[in-house]
């Protein structure tokens, strides 16, 4: 044997033990993961495993030269798919729900403006709901309607002048951000402001913001145990699409609000900010939303850092096994240790402990890529009705939002079928 043939020669021991040795690391692996997940790996092993057989033969059939070839070759497909995984395979939703009733609790679904009882009143468009005290208030088509002991009114607030987009509550205020238009040299410029709805009137507690130029907008606000109110801003412009953190000071001694001071930048720009939404838990732990990346971060009391919460980035799947994945959260709200999310027409509840995400559920909703299975079983609620929150499809709209009450009552707003839910788990 020349020493060409000494050198290519392998022990059989050898080769053996590094194959078992790979074998039980990949199922050890494979174990770990979801089912969607499982599958894939177990196919991209297949093939790996198909081109590793076809060198082998190669090797001994043809020419050597062509074994380093398809090795390469085979290594390089695998690094790939490895690295593009979840993009090439998106996760099935595998959602562990928790026992929930969804019953609707104001609308006829009928489009308007109608006050009264809650099985009679009728909404335009319900997306922005808060409670203040025992109230709970919505933004409605430009106005702010409230329900109140079985009753649904429209507020007193001058939407000839001010179109509502968000409602927050504050003790017993309640806080609204508007949009108006101001007649100016060279035409109208439209603004945003922050009022504080009192008694019979709108009080402007902040100066305007242009929102006119580069598709400026406010995505969404929020207020700390300070009283002080936390905004997200985001400016679309050519070549710079930035969102930052600001926020109104606020003087107890004055019952009044500062100018608009900027806190910091946002680690994300206003491209994946759109339809944003933030809320301060009891500890005064920031969460914000991130739908265009699917995460939702946290800017803990006192530190100066965001931080991943929850969520896999770009992921775009909707999934509490194997770890929390939202396919596009918004809305949020916090309360008793849990932060609930609105993630595409899911609702979803991460329990919070020692600051970290320890586990993901769902409450209610069903994936809207299932809703023409004919395997699924979904229902629409109407008045009165409770249905099971896993047989429950909601409209998906990143406008819907949600609050929950200090009894564990979850709201959630449907603006495409103009209804209001509501969801309560049955522990």
């Amino acid at each position: 044997m020349d020493e060409r043939e000494t050198r290519s020669a392998a022990d059989p021991k050898i080769v053996v033990a590094l194959i078992s040795g790979a074998v039980s690391i990949a199922v050890a692996f494979i174990a770990r993961l979801n089912a969607s997940d499982r599958t894939f790996f177990i196919l991209l092993l297949v093939v790996l495993g198909a081109l590793a057989l076809l060198s082998a033969v190669l090797l001994g059939a043809v020419r050597r030269r062509l074994f380093g070839v398809f090795v390469t070759a085979a290594a390089i497909i695998g690094c790939i798919a490895f690295v593009n995984w979840q993009r090439l395979f998106p996760r099935a939703p595998e959602l562990a729900y928790v026992p929930a009733g969804v019953t609707v609790l104001a609308g006829t679904g009928e489009r308007a403006f109608l006050d009264g009882p809650a099985e009679l009143c009728a909404f335009s468009a319900p997306e922005s709901v808060a409670f203040v005290q025992d109230a709970l208030c919505l933004t409605d088509g430009g106005r702010v309607r409230r329900l109140s002991g079985g009753t649904v009114e429209t507020m007193d607030f001058p939407w000839n002048q001010y179109n509502a987009l968000l409602v927050r509550g504050r003790e017993a205020d309640t806080y609204v951000l508007a949009q108006t238009r101001r007649e100016e040299d060279g035409g109208g410029k439209y603004y945003n402001v922050f009022l504080r709805l009192r008694g019979d009137g709108a009080e402007v507690i902040s100066d305007p913001l242009e929102v006119g130029a580069f598709s400026a907008s406010v995505e969404d606000f929020t207020f700390s145990q300070g009283g002080v109110l936390w905004f997200l801003h985001t400016v679309d412009a050519p070549g710079a699409a930035t969102a930052t953190l600001e926020k109104l000071s606020y003087d107890r001694d004055t019952d009044s609000y500062g100018s608009r001071e900027w806190v910091m930048d946002l680690p994300y720009g206003a491209d994946v900010m759109r339809g944003a939404r933030m809320v301060f838990d009891s500890d005064d732990n920031l969460y914000l939303s991130v739908p265009g990346k699917g995460l939702v971060l946290r800017l803990g009391r006192g530190e100066q850092d965001w931080r991943t919460f929850a969520g896999t980035e770009d992921a775009a799947a909707q999934n509490d096994t194997g770890g929390a994945a939202f396919a596009y959260p918004t809305s949020l709200a916090a309360r008793d240790g849990y932060l609930y999310v609105m993630d595409n027409g899911i609702l979803r509840r991460v329990t919070v402990q020692e600051d970290r995400a320890v586990k993901c559920e769902t409450l209610a909703g069903v994936p809207p890529q299932t809703m023409e299975d004919p395997s699924v079983t979904t229902h629409e609620a109407g008045f009165g009705d409770t249905v099971p929150g896993d047989q429950m499809a909601f409209s998906s709209s990143d406008r819907a939002e949600i609050a929950v009450d200090p009894q564990g009552r979850v709201i959630l707003t449907d603006p495409l079928n103009a209804l209001v839910y509501q969801i309560q788990t049955e522990a």
